[in-house]
């Protein structure tokens, strides 16, 4: 068995996609004593920025508290004074309480209502974790394609199934970071990642990074499936007409793949995908290679596969004959063709109502010119009407890959066994 060490990935966390900012809140609280007040105020500034209480992280302070002021008296609940809470030490002491929740206060104001009753105005420092906006996207996890006993063959050598499996993955994820539609998250190395968050419990952490504590995301879809078959091998056609010999490279890939809607474990999506590899790969002589080239190929079809149903590419403007996709990176290549598409009436299913989609017209294709990290650029090629653009509107119109005709099929790989006979010629003249 052929096992496969090929593997690199650099990690970013979820946290990558937020911030921490530090929200400024006025709170009031009354008690019985300065310190009920000050823990009132407190609750009440978390569940404004939070909106919801947590006072059961202030309300470890007990009559049991006590810490020792720099004039060597100690202070507790039942001799708690205002001027006591100023000093920066008895602070400090009622933030560790609160876990980071609360990174620092001001008092703006403190009186005696009534005897036994005390009231304390505050302004208080909440660090607040925020997503960015790219981390509002919708979020999808890719968990694995779980491969079927002897599934992957490249010639005689027998692949590692786990480790394709793991890097078909790692593929997957990749392609779909690119396409900048999700908020892609991991689930291959969080043995790795969970080591970096829990250094935020650490007691030298600051009480901002302490914010991020409990913010792992969960992701909306999920992706999986099953590798059903991967085989590449050689093909040798002896000609009969001269004494010689031309050797292909012949294969098939079949992937069963689902995204499920995490929150439903409804399956929004089902797809055997079958993939013709004939003359996909010049030689297998590099098992290795071979396999990298093999992955690429898979994770490009799964990753357009899940675009193409949950977020197609839309032609974002119009200049001319040039048009801007939504769609950049390593999604789209400079020369690709593809069809052009415009969006027509929603259809109702007739028996759930449910919404089928919108009716899709091919009115011509464009050609890929000019690829950025977050933007496509293209050129038609031809239109069916000449004037099917000159009312573009947002949301109308997208881009598909070509389809392609069994018969159109059948001419090309006449074409290309044409062209190995004449390269077997070229190469032994």
């Amino acid at each position: 068995m052929l096992k496969l060490k090929f593997s690199f990935l650099v990690l970013f966390s979820a946290l990558i996609f937020s911030e921490v900012e530090i929200v400024e809140v006025i709170s009031e609280g009354e008690g019985s004593s300065i310190e009920l007040a000050l823990d009132k105020a407190l609750v009440n500034a978390l569940s404004q920025v939070n909106g919801l209480s947590i006072d059961s992280e202030i309300s470890n302070i007990d009559s049991e508290f006590q810490i020792i002021t720099k004039e060597k008296t100690s202070v507790s609940k039942e001799n708690t004074k205002i001027e006591d809470i100023n000093i920066r030490g008895y602070q400090q002491e009622i933030i560790k309480k609160t876990n980071g929740a609360i990174e620092r206060f001001e008092i703006i104001s403190s009186e005696t209502v009534e005897q036994n009753l005390f009231k304390i105005k505050l302004k208080v420092f909440i660090p607040k974790f925020k997503l960015l906006k790219s981390g509002m996207r919708k979020k999808i996890a890719v968990l694995g394609f779980r491969p079927r006993k002897d599934c992957c063959f490249v010639g005689s050598s027998r692949l590692n199934e786990n480790t394709f499996n793991e890097e078909l993955t790692s593929s997957v994820s990749s392609y779909l970071v690119q396409s900048k539609k999700f908020t892609v998250l991991d689930r291959g190395y969080e043995d790795f990642t969970n080591l970096e968050q829990e250094r935020l419990k650490s007691p030298d952490t600051s009480s901002r990074e302490l914010a991020k504590i409990g913010q792992e995301l969960v992701s909306d879809f999920v992706v999986v499936g099953t590798i059903n078959n991967i085989s590449l091998a050689e093909n040798t056609r002896k000609l009969k007409t001269i004494d010689r010999s031309v050797t292909t490279i012949t294969g098939n890939a079949a992937v069963n793949m689902r995204i499920i809607n995490v929150a439903t474990t409804q399956i929004i999506y089902s797809k055997v995908l079958n993939l013709d590899l004939d003359r996909k790969f010049k030689n297998i002589d590099d098992v290795v290679e071979s396999t990298l080239d093999l992955i690429s190929i898979l994770s490009d079809s799964i990753g357009k596969k899940i675009l193409n149903e949950i977020f197609p590419i839309m032609v974002e403007s119009i200049s001319g004959e040039v048009l801007v996709l939504g769609s950049g990176g390593d999604i789209l290549r400079v020369g690709e063709s593809l069809n052009l598409i415009e969006l027509g009436d929603e259809i109702l299913d007739s028996y759930t109502g449910e919404s089928l989609g919108r009716i899709e017209k091919i009115i011509g294709t464009v050609k890929i010119t000019q690829v950025d990290s977050g933007l496509s650029y293209a050129k038609v090629e031809q239109l069916f009407n000449k004037n099917a653009l000159i009312n573009f509107s947002k949301n109308k119109f997208l881009v598909k890959p070509l389809i392609s005709v069994s018969n159109e099929n059948v001419v090309i790989k006449k074409d290309l066994l044409k062209e190995d006979i004449e390269n077997s010629f070229d190469d032994n003249w």
